[in-house]
């Protein structure tokens, strides 16, 4: 009953996309944005985003490791089935 199984690319690519959006979201927020006495604050175009900004930048905390940790998982199912 040895199954191969598929590769997890879904996994994989979501574990990138997540990556990915946080190392944009770091740069945006580096460069446009700052934790000030007043709480977050982002001047210039970013400023209507700072909301978006600062709730990625704590749920990342949570989601990237958790993705990283997923797709490591089915990468190792998926390198042991076959």
């Amino acid at each position: 009953m040895d199954q191969k199984i598929r590769f997890p690319l879904v996994s994989v690519g979501v574990f990138l996309c997540v990556a990915a959006l946080s190392l944009l979201v770091w740069q945006v927020s580096e460069s446009h944005c700052a934790f000030g006495f007043g709480g977050f604050q982002c001047n210039g175009w970013a400023s209507g985003w700072s909301g978006f900004l600062f709730a990625w930048s704590l749920l990342a905390l949570v989601l990237v490791p958790g993705a990283l940790g997923v797709a490591v998982w089915r990468m190792v199912r998926w390198y042991r089935s076959g």
